[in-house]
């Protein structure tokens, strides 16, 4: 989304407050003491893809069959954008227009987007009244629960956690095995494995064949500029200048344009001129895992819950799977990353307690666990038994859900036959879930407010320009101070 055109919504949303299919002024709000019997219909807009489509559908069914049950009549529809941006972009609209969901799934810059217009309903009311979460909340994983609490110095909570996941390398292992290289722990370990691999028969059939070939390959450039910055010890955007070259932008600040940050991407560039580390953008495709399964990079980091992308479908090769490499094993860094899922500001008073009671279910034990391992503990609603094999690959949001028995079997790869016979067969997407929960403490997250999400798609603008550019007789630190400031002034102006 471009700079001007968020501008000119957030001037809206300073003139009105907005609601559900609405455009009414609406501070303030009286919730329910009883919920209607009458139809009530909540939207519930997402960015996932079909498989993940199928297991929230399975959660709606066993929703709507509970309230059935107790006579209530609520229809739940959940619409998929396809992508984060569009998501995003698309509730910016719907919300000038005053035609926003019910609730949405939602990035901590997103939400702090949507509250400039003030659009999004704040939990507390919700939670200390007699719907609350109750004994519920103390089961949200910390970590999770808290980044819903970031908006402001109240700790006001906006949003519950959802789909939590982080960064993993995926790798070649039968290549590996075959040339004894050990998983890499650190960046420079890398760096000695793409030096390597350029010197086996499989590379030079690739440039033989005039096939884009190197590696390593990394999905995402906002989250290479971020984590690099992270780990090399810059700083990327807080609520204080504390870097002293630091640019305002509403309640934040753009920190990134310090030495370390610089030093991190001329790392990154240095080896993407020496053939070893690339992005997707290089063969060509939206993810690397499509290079991965074609042997065209040997090494890709990408998401956890993109897991079982990685495999190919003719089993070539067998897929290992390990933590993110580091600059400083003794100060590890990764980023978290996933969604959770806020609710707007609702003229239907109904309308808004029905959202607020589907997000409870949506986060509560049945549901968490359907949405990681693909199980059902209780209800087939359906008539139809999702397979297990179908979980998302997601971490667990809860704690009752990490610690069950169906979950530990799960990342395992617990397999029974029907006469009781127990053998363990993780898959990648089992792999994924537990090696990256276990990095949980080197997790950090960045702040949030009014044009974070701008910076994020900037930096990843950045990252693109330095790679992909001719910068043919120019100094590369000159590049790069030039294309900070192009960064930052874009970020800021448009």
């Amino acid at each position: 989304m471009k700079r001007f055109l968020s501008c000119i919504l957030v001037f809206v949303f300073c003139l009105t407050l907005v609601g559900c299919n609405n455009n009414k002024n609406k501070k303030d709000h009286e919730i329910p003491e009883e919920l209607s019997k009458d139809l009530i219909e909540v939207e519930f807009w997402h960015a996932m893809g079909e498989a993940n489509q199928k297991l929230i559908a399975k959660i709606i069914d066993n929703f709507e069959k509970e309230y059935q049950e107790m006579g209530y009549n609520i229809k739940v529809t959940q619409t998929s954008l396809g992508n984060y941006t569009t998501l995003r972009d698309s509730i910016t609209s719907n919300i000038a227009a005053g035609d926003q969901p019910t609730l949405a799934q939602t990035y901590p810059d997103h939400v702090a987007l949507y509250l400039a217009g003030d659009a999004v309903r704040e939990l507390d009311s919700y939670n200390e009244s007699k719907w609350g979460l109750g004994e519920d909340e103390e089961q949200y994983i910390d970590g999770f629960f808290a980044e819903g609490k970031i908006y402001d110095d109240k700790g006001t909570l906006y949003s519950l956690p959802f789909n939590k996941s982080t960064e993993l390398l995926y790798y070649n292992k039968t290549m590996f095995e075959k040339y004894g290289w050990e998983a890499p722990k650190t960046w420079d370990d890398v760096v000695t494995i793409a030096e390597a691999f350029k010197q086996t028969t499989e590379y030079a059939n690739f440039v033989k064949a005039k096939t884009p070939v190197a590696a390593f390959s990394y999905d995402s450039g906002a989250n290479l500029f971020i984590t690099f910055t992270q780990q090399w010890g810059g700083e990327y955007t807080g609520y204080e200048n504390t870097t002293g070259n630091g640019s305002q932008m509403g309640a934040g600040w753009i920190l990134f344009n310090n030495a370390k940050s610089k030093e991190a991407l001329k790392f990154y560039y240095d080896n993407y001129k020496a053939g070893n580390m690339v992005t997707s953008a290089f063969f060509g495709t939206e993810y690397s895992s499509d290079a991965f399964k074609l042997g065209q990079c040997i090494m890709t980091l990408g998401s956890s819950a993109g897991a079982g992308y990685n495999v190919p479908a003719d089993k070539s090769f067998e897929v290992g799977v390990t933590t993110y490499p580091q600059k400083d094993l003794n100060n590890p860094q990764v980023i978290q990353q996933g969604t959770n899922v806020t609710l707007f500001k609702c003229e239907d008073a109904q309308e808004e307690l029905a959202g607020w009671l589907f997000l409870k279910y949506l986060t509560n034990y049945e549901s968490a666990l359907i949405w990681v391992t693909g199980y059902d503990e209780y209800q087939n609603i359906a008539g139809e038994i999702i397979d297990p094999a179908e979980g998302t690959a997601y971490f667990p949001i809860r704690k009752d859900v990490y610690s069950s028995q169906k979950y530990q079997d799960y990342v395992a790869g617990k397999e029974e036959d029907a006469q009781g016979n127990v053998k363990y067969n993780p898959t990648v997407k089992n792999l994924a879930a537990k090696i990256g929960f276990d990095q949980s403490e080197w997790f950090f997250t960045n702040v949030a407010f009014d044009g974070s999400s701008i910076a994020r798609d900037e930096v990843e603008n950045l990252v693109s320009r330095l790679l992909y550019n001719d910068h043919s007789g120019k100094n590369i630190d000159d590049v790069i101070n030039e294309l900070y400031k192009k960064t930052v002034d874009t970020i800021l102006y448009g």
